[in-house]
């Protein structure tokens, strides 16, 4: 069985990690806004990161905006030329490394996440190149960028939270039975960045759950509200869990190879399907991410006929399992 699709986002898989770098600055943990599930954040370090990587052309699968494009065009002459060196180690070391998967971008990113807008980067674990160029980029950065950026992350969220806050708990109460598995403790951290990857938005495993969430890249806007719970699910679906497993059992009942990332499929479903009912219950009409943007695209047909059921309560997941294995077109 194969679920191919024209969009298929890699988000989860948890990974070795690094040490994070020895020094650091004094750590800023304040959020911009806390929910009952959420901490919400608005970190330059992490947006100055992926704002480079992305104007390097790391994972260039969605264009950069032309107004930031002519933003940078317009820097004077001598910030011009720090900008341009920037990007140019970027495109040197980074650009063909996975901002989600890479060791040292993620090292990266755990050990920045916290740090004050005004920090000094000091580190003896990181190429003391690239902590140069950051600390003489940042400047313009946080002057030239960062102001708009900060107040677009905020606008988004803004857009978004009321809507957070009436369905977070039953979103997240309905997604842990789906996926027979309890949520980690406390809050999960989302960092919306200005840009984030390839596909609007990723999530960390280790050592805890860390979703990065674009504030400009994901439309239409209904879709972020979706993609902040789908992110978090990567905390309780995988491969690795009871909802893998289960697929694994199924699959070795028939005899089958487990479809790697039918667990995903299954992701995109029901955190799709959850938002969805909730927000009806708010008198809204949503269209799930995985249906609108074709991902998964092969395996509607049998998330229709055989997980619908599921998600409406009436079958078991071992009930629907098994119409998935012995349905025609899984073979």
């Amino acid at each position: 069985m194969r679920f191919p699709s024209a969009l298929i986002i890699w988000l989860a898989f948890p990974l070795g990690c690094a040490a994070p770098p020895a020094e650091s600055p004094v750590e800023d943990t304040t959020p911009v806004t806390e929910t009952a599930r959420f901490s919400f954040h608005s970190n330059l370090w992490v947006n100055l990161n992926h704002y480079l990587y992305k104007l390097a052309g790391g994972e260039g699968r969605t264009p950069v905006d032309s107004g930031q494009l002519a933003l940078v065009a317009s820097l004077p002459a001598a910030e011009r030329e720090i900008w341009d060196r920037a990007l140019a180690y970027y495109a040197a070391h980074h650009i063909d490394d996975n901002i989600r998967t890479d060791d040292t971008l993620f090292t990266f990113k755990r050990w920045v996440v916290d740090l004050p807008a005004d920090s000094t980067l000091r580190s003896e674990d990181l190429d003391p190149e690239w902590i140069r160029l950051l600390n003489e980029v940042a400047p313009i950065y946080r002057e030239r960028f960062w102001p708009a950026h900060d107040a677009q992350n905020r606008t988004t969220l803004d857009e978004h939270l009321a809507d957070i806050r009436s369905i977070e708990n039953a979103v997240f109460e309905r997604l842990a039975t789906l996926a027979r598995y309890d949520w980690p403790e406390g809050r999960i951290r989302v960092d919306v960045s200005y840009y984030s990857n390839w596909a609007g938005a990723y999530t960390t495993n280790r050592p805890v759950t860390h979703v990065v969430m674009s504030s400009v890249d994901i439309q239409p806007p209904p879709h972020w509200l979706e993609l902040v719970f789908h992110e978090s699910s990567h905390s309780i679906i995988g491969g690795w869990s009871p909802l893998g497993q289960a697929i694994d059992s199924a699959a070795a009942a028939h005899d089958r190879e487990s479809p790697g990332q039918l667990w995903h499929a299954f992701l995109f479903y029901f955190s799709g399907r959850v938002v969805q009912d909730e927000l009806a219950a708010l008198g809204r009409e949503h269209t799930l991410y995985m249906m609108d943007k074709d991902v998964f695209s092969q395996a509607h047909p049998l998330l229709l006929e055989h997980m619908e059921p599921y998600v409406a309560g009436d079958v078991s997941l071992e009930q629907a399992l098994e119409g998935v294995f012995s349905a025609p077109e899984s073979r």
